[in-house]
């Protein structure tokens, strides 16, 4: 018996530790990183912040199905200082205003409250899309948002035919809208459906993809379209 609480004591002690060397590694590495982005051209703090965010997050949420607070509250907390500490518009930095990434923040939180509230979960989503307001401002943020469930919906919609075939897919849709609507006249999905519509998404992974799409020319070729 003693053995064994020892072996847990142990194990809980191991983790302690990880988590305070994760914690220390993702406060300290965007000085760590100091040579990167401030001799390589083209190359700001803010946005190896973001890579080492949506890095963190999209290995995390897919293996463990988790974005770590350790992944988020760093890069938010750099994010809202560095906008405070240094000028808007610093090459170095990749600066917005302390104003303008305390907003992108905020409306994130606004906008990613609703899915959390429909999904009843999915805490670690609406954090990371905090802190990417944070970093990246209002504007940039809310298309990111915008297109990684765009994205999501599509891949998810695409595995789903793939695997169960359109018409199961098109059923439980038809069901769940049906019984929202019309609750004394169309049955809820079966529990069946209702595993496969509410089958968790780890979103991490759409949002790298996102700020790609975003970040990158896509966005100004199709506002010139």
């Amino acid at each position: 018996m003693s053995t064994s609480v020892e072996h847990a004591q142990s194990a809980a002690t191991r983790l302690s530790v990880s988590r305070r060397q994760l914690w220390s590694v993702a406060v300290l590495s965007p000085m760590m990183l100091m040579p990167v982005w401030y001799n390589l051209p083209d190359v700001t703090c803010l946005g190896v912040i973001l890579v080492l965010l949506l890095t963190c997050a999209a290995v995390t949420d897919l293996s463990r199905r988790k974005i770590y607070n350790w992944a988020t509250y760093p890069a938010f907390l750099w994010a809202v200082a560095i906008n405070l500490a240094v000028e808007p518009g610093s090459p170095m930095f990749g600066t917005m205003g302390f104003s303008a990434s305390v907003i992108g923040a905020v409306v994130c939180f606004g906008i990613m409250l609703v899915p959390y509230a429909l999904a009843r979960g999915g805490a670690g989503d609406v954090k990371l899309a905090v802190a990417i307001g944070a970093l990246l401002g209002v504007d940039a943020a809310i298309l990111i948002i915008a297109f990684t469930y765009i994205i999501a919906g599509v891949a998810i919609a695409g595995w789903t035919v793939w695997n169960h075939g359109p018409l199961v897919l098109l059923s439980a849709l038809l069901k769940r809208v049906g019984a929202t609507l019309f609750p004394s006249r169309i049955a809820q999905p079966s529990q069946q459906q209702s595993l496969l519509l509410n089958k968790p998404i780890p979103l991490a992974g759409f949002f790298a993809i996102a700020t790609a799409v975003v970040e990158s020319d896509v966005v100004q070729m199709l506002r010139s379209l």
